[in-house]
């Protein structure tokens, strides 16, 4: 019942819907304050409450933003007749919440309830519901549907109605309702509005009567919407258009809606004294016809609007009586096909203004064009020979403004003679007998006028658009490098140097910046002999802090940091407390250690948090809180210093606890888990041991193994613990108690003997069992014999001492139990299954042949005409369509023979169009086509419209003919859209909006036909328009942008405007294309700077000059190398292209202007204006040379740091690792250099693996790389056995010179040194050497290269077998460095050597156990050795 109610209320989508503006709930003459505005008593607001002089809400509402009222947020609503309002679900709910809502309406009404919107969560309808209510009567139920706007019914019977919601947490909209308080007989005077008969959707009332009046105003009409479910022929809803009935409805009402012709219509609803069905729904709204009455445009009908209180057209239309729509004017520019609007008149077939007026587009209004002077936004404004331009009416360039006779006459140019008879064209003014600007303007040539010169800040491409002072830089007007701008004066104004006070940095010198007082160096300087220099960093020396950066303080010698910090990575760190990292003992507060790179106290001692200070760990038993406060082997639980959980502490230490059956004394030697018994470590006596652990013992229910495993009073019975046979468990005491017998209360079967089973309160047999003589017996089955009911077996009754099925059920043999009678269509196999008044057909249980079903009950079928709802419902032959039983859709009803006859096909005679086939039509005699079709193949087709294929002229609507089987127009006609008709195309100057409307030749340029863009009209015909240099009389027969005019020459030609020039592919620019634009390709240093620039279009004749400095070049090239220029300075330059005179033109000319900085070197202040070099870096504001290169004092430039042996000043001269020692750069004692990674590295000790390649790799001098046998490929530093045999030598000279005296020890020396130089052959040490006195004369220099020992110290890579060191000879060299011995060379000769290494001979042979595919960057160091060297 429920469900089939839902399924109507909600599915009315066809229903007249009245739009948000009609749903509010107010009378339209009302006319009081909304929400929020100012008040003085309730009666003056729209929400019926004044408070704090504002219109409110009372506590026990909220207000609704769609209708503007106050709606109550739950309670008690009370009413009388004619009254409405709204329910709608509160905000603020949380979940699990409900309100409800009791509409009260006064005696004698009902109340009606229409459902708007509904958005709930669809699935929790328990928590989020509605509900309504009438007393006991549910006219619905607990819905939940989802974003729901489907409108449903419901109205009470009674003066009471109660709606319930139910509230869930979640974005859901809820609900939202409006009521009406209706009474039998209601007047309503609302625009729109909903009705529904009282008890709907349930049922209405039998003998009701009920009536509703609608009354608009004067000149309105009411539409309405009708549906529903009546007793048919017995009750009926009669509608009145004002006095006369225009619809009487019963039975099933479908959707359908009337209209009214008067501003009044009735509904009357009567009832008969028996059965009632759901009742019926009306939605209406009221629309104002043109003239009508109106309050609101909402209420007049679609496209009138509410003007004066009337129904009346926009302004911008008219009322057309014919067709009683609203037709808009014709607007401006269009054909005056219908009356033009207001204010305009039409002229040659056109809505405008008159000659003397413009059109507004704005105010849509004609107004009277503007003289001389006036303000404009455009030209089409300004009377008759003016132009609009800069907001002004005003002549052209070419023109003054002749004031006698208010017209334009031609003047002369800028630049050239005038005189008071002689006028200078306007913009121009007469100066000195010269056209010429006056001084606060300069000539724009691009336009010809004189325009205002820009001010600071404004954009600029040449020097003159800037007033007096500025600078056009970079195209905007700015003061020199030197100056700033000052706004209160607006002027510019040297900039300020140090101490001076200032404003912003701007005003500041170069260098310095504005800390808002004054200027000042910046925070990374100080201010010392007129300079800013950069404060000192950790180290330097200083007078005061002031000197040294942020951070250090000055300790009356050198900078340094604070006595609680530490120097690192060139800042002040502070020093670290407990737990921080550290890499030496400074680096931790006082106290603390650097252990394991943590400041930490000593191990053993701890850290105590509250005191910041270590101290000694706690031995056992001493108060802790953690287990760091304890000695080793000890752990803090929260409170002293013990042992941990698998120890106890015996004798001063901590032992391990005692396992399951080991002897103890007290249960803390015990495990855990275990206790000690005296004797033994022990489980407890609830628990048993198994697998090395104490496991409780088993309760009911549960495995087991063995007895002892079950808690006492339980067995273990097929491995469970459970109660013996005659007994159950009690699960509330957990104990086994004996099961009990027939008759004794129980809650389960398990608690009875076998054989009983529990009904829930006591023991009894079962269902199919009765109890006789302390046993069960088998109760008896349908048919047998039987003394008392329980005999008999369930479900059955022990009727007339026989075991039955009761008088409303039937026996089924099948399942041997009793069913209920069958209702109408169910599956029966006899009549005594049927419920009473159906019989059986052998397959369902069905009414008689002359009835049908419907609810619940057998009626005689209908007849033509009248209202069903299924097939079944109409006598035979007929069908139930849309609720009526009618014949089907090719068939018509004949009244004469009551039957259904097939519809006639077309040419068969007829007196109904009804009796036709669909798509004819009877015209009285026959079955035809309508007048816009035509007969086809059968059938009736729509005669085509323009565009359409056709086959012969009678398929194409009248005015078409068929042209290539397509419905058009004739050759010298187009087709209007508008009028749908043909017309005649157009000729030359006449209004068009495409080009089709156009006769042949011309093309519409959307206001008229025209000739083509490169075409001009003349002599009625469209001729190619003029090249450029080609002779012309006016401008139009010129090609675009191509003007007749003359420049160098007395005739007119087609030539570009005056400005633009001529391209060398005959094409116009604009001049601005000759503008040179500086290239990102300049080329930018600290002494020059190569200027690159471009134009848009290249012309060999073209020839630029370039100013700057007061030097000025001219060339024929894009670029110039400008030189002998001072670094970090600013220069301007202008460079101008220039175009030759030709037949055609003057000479042309565009200038650029723009500035340059130079860039700075190193040691001077950089910033974002002044750059560095490359090999520099702008650092703390001064370019500092980048790793790879050190300061040249000399050359005042970065240069890349030296290689060994080169002449140095410092370490920083030096590549990275050398030290400058002895003015060249080299490795410090102690080291060596490694010729192919080319750095210094510390020397090697005895047996450490080394590469005799390399020199002095081993500690000198008295270890050198060698291999100790010539089985070992291996070479190590071993001791020098040449040294040993040195200081023999020396010996042995000693005693000849003691013994022959002075002139055998000289001779003695001579030889000793000759022994020392073979020595040093066979261990060579160059560092050793005195360069200078064994020096070798210019020639070929070899050296001992073994090219198979790796660079890398690793023993896995040492060659196996090294053969006979290699001889390299390197090529021969030029001049003073040709042996390759730096130490004595200039560093400009060393960069003369020149070197062919592709002539050098390695001597690098490929071994056996060396892949060629394993070669690593070492491998090539080895390969190519060190040529710098």
């Amino acid at each position: 019942m429920h469900t089939i109610f839902l399924c109507l209320i909600f599915t009315r989508s066809l229903m007249i819907t009245p739009t948000s503006a009609y749903t509010k709930c107010i009378k339209p003459e009302t006319g009081k304050t909304k929400y929020g505005n100012s008040c003085t008593s309730n009666s003056q607001c729209l929400t019926e409450y004044c408070s704090n002089s504002k219109c409110s809400c009372p506590e026990d509402s909220f207000l609704d933003a769609e209708s503007g009222l106050c709606v109550k947020d739950r309670g008690d609503i009370e009413g009388n007749q004619g009254e409405c309002g709204y329910i709608i679900s509160p905000s603020g709910l949380g979940f699990g919440d409900s309100v409800s809502w009791t509409i009260n309406g006064a005696a004698g009404t009902y109340i009606t309830l229409v459902l708007l919107d509904m958005d709930m969560d669809s699935s929790s309808c328990a928590n989020n519901y509605l509900m309504i209510v009438e007393g006991s009567t549910a006219l619905l139920n607990k819905i939940c549907y989802a974003n729901n706007k489907t409108t449903a019914y419901f109205a009470s019977k009674s003066a009471q109605l109660t709606v319930s919601y139910g509230a869930v947490s979640g974005d859901y909209r809820g609900f939202r309702a409006v009521y009406y308080i209706r009474s039998e007989s209601s007047e309503l005077t609302e625009t729109a509005g909903y009705i529904a008969s009282p008890g709907y959707p349930v049922s209405y009332n039998e003998k009701a009567s009920y009536v509703w009046v609608i009354t608009a105003l004067s000149g309105n009409t009411i539409t309405l919407s009708v549906q529903g479910n009546t007793e048919g022929n017995y009750d009926f809803v009669n509608l009145y258009d004002g006095s006369n009935r225009i619809q009487s409805l019963t039975g099933v009402i479908t959707l359908q809606s009337f209209s009214s012709t008067t501003n009044t219509m009735r509904i009357e609803f009567t009832s008969d004294h028996s059965v009632s069905y759901s009742g019926f729904t009306v939605s209406y709204e009221v629309y104002g016809l043109y003239g009508g009455l109106c309050n609101s445009s909402e209420t007049c009908r679609e496209g009138l609007t509410c003007n004066g209180n009337v129904c009346s057209c926009s302004a911008f239309e008219h009322y057309e009586q014919s067709t009683s729509t609203c037709k808009n004017y014709t607007t401006y520019g269009n054909r005056c096909r219908t009356t033009c609007l207001p204010g305009l008149t039409c002229s040659e077939d056109l809505c405008g203004c008159t000659s003397s007026q413009y059109y507004n587009h704005i105010d849509g209004t004609c107004n009277t064009k503007l003289p001389h002077g006036s303000n404009c936004s455009l030209s089409e404004e300004c009377a008759p020979g003016l132009l609009c331009y800069n907001s002004l009416c005003r002549c052209s360039t070419s023109q003054y403004y002749d004031t006698s006779s208010t017209s334009c006459k031609s003047g002369v140019l800028y630049g050239e003679i005038c005189t008071s008879e002689v006028h200078c064209v306007e913009g121009v003014q007469c100066i000195l007998n010269i056209c010429n600007c006056s001084s606060t303007e300069y000539f724009e040539t691009s336009l010809r006028t004189c325009e205002n010169r820009a001010v600071y800040g404004s954009t600029c491409t040449s020097q003159n658009q800037c007033v007096e002072e500025l600078l056009c830089l970079s195209n905007v007007c700015n003061c020199s490098s030197t100056q700033y701008f000052d706004q209160s004066t607006q002027t510019c104004n040297d900039r300020l140097s140090h101490g001076n006070f200032c404003n912003t940095t701007e005003q500041c010198m170069s260098g310095l910046d504005c800390n808002g007082i004054m200027c000042v160096c910046s925070a990374t300087e100080y201010y010392y002999e007129e300079s800013c220099k950069n404060r000192l960093s950790h180290g330097n020396f200083c007078n005061t802090t002031e000197q040294c950066i942020f951070g250090l303080e000055c300790n009356g010698t050198m900078c340094v940091c604070s006595a609680t910090e530490f120097y690192n990575n060139e800042t002040c760190k502070n020093r670290v407390v407990y737990g921080s990292s550290c890499t030496s003992e400074n680096q931790c507060v006082e106290r603390l250690l650097c252990l394991s790179n943590v400041c930490n106290c000593s191990p053993s001692q701890y850290f105590d948090r509250s005191t910041q200070t270590c101290k000694n760990k706690l031995s056992h038993g001493n108060f802790c809180n953690t287990t760091e406060q304890c000695m080793p082997g000890l752990q803090c639980n929260g409170t002293m210093c013990v042992c941990s959980a698998t120890e106890f502490y015996d004798d001063g230490t901590c032992k391990r606890r005692l396992s399951h059956g080991n002897f103890c004394k007290t249960t803390e030697q015990c495990m855990s888990g275990l206790g000690c018994n005296g004797t033994l470590c022990v489980c407890s006596a609830t628990e048993f041991y198994e697998e090395k652990t104490c496991k409780k013992r088993i309760v009911y229910g549960r495995s087991c193994t063995s007895q002892n495993h079950c808690v006492e009073g339980l067995q273990c019975l097929s491995n469970v613990c459970n109660c013996s046979s005659t007994q159950y468990f009690d699960q509330s005491t957990q104990i086994c108690y004996d099961k009990l017998t027939h008759g004794n209360f129980c809650n389960t079967t398990e608690q009875c003997m076998s054989g009983l089973e529990c009904n829930g309160t006591m023991c009894v047999c079962s269902a199919t069992e009765f109890y006789n003589n302390k046993t069960c017996k088998n109760r008896v089955v349908y048919g047998s014999s039987c003394t008392l009911q329980n005999q008999c077996l369930e479900g059955l009754l022990c009727l007339s001492n026989v075991c039955n099925c009761s008088l409303t059920q039937y026996f089924d043999g099948s399942t041997q139990t009793c069913k209920n009678k069958l209702s109408h269509g169910n599956f029966c196999s006899t009549n005594e299954q049927c419920i009473s008044g159906l019989g059986c057909n052998g397959t369902m249980c069905v009414c008689s042949d002359t009835e049908f079903y419907h609810n619940d009950k057998c009626k005689n079928r209908v007849v033509y005409g009248y209202s069903c709802t299924s097939q079944n419902h109409c006598v035979e032959g007929l069908l139930c369509l849309s609720n009526v039983c009618h014949c089907s859709s090719t068939q018509y009803f004949d009244q004469s023979t009551q039957t259904c006859i097939d519809k006639l096909s077309h040419g068969n005679f007829c007196n109904t169009t009804e009796q036709c086939i669909l798509g004819f039509e009877c015209n009285g005699t026959m079955c035809v086509c309508s007048a816009t079709e035509f007969y086809y193949n059968g059938a009736c087709k729509n005669r085509v419209v323009y565009g359409s294929s056709c086959t012969s002229q009678t398929q194409c609507l009248e005015g078409l003919l068929c042209l290539s089987n397509v419905c058009n127009c004739s050759s010298t006609q187009y087709f209007d859209q508008s009028s749908q008709t043909c017309q005649n195309k157009l000729s030359h100057g006449n209004f068009c909006h495409t080009t089709e409307q156009c006769m042949s030749g011309f093309e519409c340029n959307g206001t008229m036909c025209v000739c083509s863009a490169t075409e001009f009209y003349d002599d009625e015909t469209c001729k190619s328009k003029y090249f450029h240099g080609e002779s012309c009389s006016h401008t139009d027969q010129c090609l675009s942008p191509l003007l007749c005019r003359t420049e160098t020459n007395v005739n007119l030609f087609c030539i570009c405007p005056i400005n633009m020039f001529l391209t060398n592919v005959s094409i116009c620019l604009d001049d601005l294309a000759l503008k040179p634009k500086v290239s990102n390709e300049s080329i930018i240093k600290t002494d020059s700077i190569l200027l690159k620039w471009t134009i848009e279009t290249p012309n060999s004749t073209f020839f630029f000059t370039v100013e700057w400095e007061n030097e000025s070049i001219e060339t024929n090239t894009s670029e110039l190398n400008v030189e002998n220029l001072s670094p970090g300075s600013e220069y301007s330059f202008i460079i101008t292209t220039h175009t030759p005179d030709d037949n055609y033109y003057d000479t042309k000319f565009q200038e650029s202007q723009f500035s340059i900085i130079t860039k700075q070197s190193h040691g001077q202040p950089c910033n974002e204006t002044y750059d560095c070099t490359e090999e520099a870096s702008c650092t703390n504001g001064v370019c500092v040379c980048l790793p790879k290169y050190y300061p040249n004092t000399f050359t005042e430039s970065c240069e890349p740091r030296l290689a060994k042996g080169y002449i140095c000043n410092s370490n920083d001269d030096c590549k990275e690792s050398l030290t400058c020692i002895q003015a060249r750069c080299g490795c410090q004692s102690g080291q060596y250099y490694h010729s192919i990674r080319q750095g210094c590295y510390s020397v090697l000790k005895k047996e450490q693996l080394c590469d005799p390649s390399i020199e002095n790799m081993c500690e000198p001098p008295d270890l050198i790389c060698t291999s100790k046998t010539a089985y070992t490929s291996n070479y190590t530093c071993q001791q020098n056995t040449n040294q040993t045999s040195k200081e023999n030598n020396l010996n042995t000279v000693l005693v000849v010179v003691a013994g022959v005296g002075w002139v055998a020890a000289l001779v003695t020396v001579i030889i000793m040194l000759i022994l020392h130089s073979r020595n040093q052959k066979k261990s060579p040490n160059i560092d050793s050497l005195d360069l200078p006195e064994i020096h070798p004369s210019c020639g070929t220099l070899t050296t001992n290269i073994d090219s198979r020992v790796l660079t890398i110290n690793d023993y896995n890579s040492f060659p196996i077998k090294t053969e006979s060191d290699s001889i390299v000879k390197t090529p021969e060299a030029k001049g003073c460095c040709s042996s390759m011995i730096y130490s004595d060379c200039k560093p400009d000769e060393v960069d003369k050597v020149e070197m062919n290494y592709e002539d050098v001979d390695l001597g690098i042979n490929d071994h056996e156990n060396k892949d060629k595919n394993n070669c690593d960057e070492d491998d090539a160091y080895q390969k190519f050795g060190d040529y710098e060297k």
